[in-house]
């Protein structure tokens, strides 16, 4: 029983009722095409407008700023405890 529960014998699969249906079927591998060619194009934005992206000010912090002394002194004392 498990052997055929893994080959699919013991309930109608997809593909089958939808013929018996008369309904389209989109197959796993149409549907991922179909999703990946969809994922390829830009996005319209919603409104129909292009969106604004608000400018960098100077209180904002840069992704790439490193550490600053008083966070790496902070960071090297607290590795120095646990290696004790």
């Amino acid at each position: 029983m498990l052997a055929k529960a893994f080959r699919g014998e013991l309930v109608p699969t997809e593909a089958e009722l939808a013929r018996r249906e008369k309904r389209t079927y989109e197959p796993a591998a149409d549907l991922l095409a179909r999703i990946r060619a969809e994922r390829e194009q830009p996005a319209p934005p919603a409104n129909g407008k292009p969106k604004r992206t608000r400018k960098p000010t100077a209180a904002d912090p840069s992704p790439l700023e490193a550490p600053t002394e008083r966070v790496r002194a902070a960071v090297e004392g607290a590795a120095g405890d646990e290696a004790a």
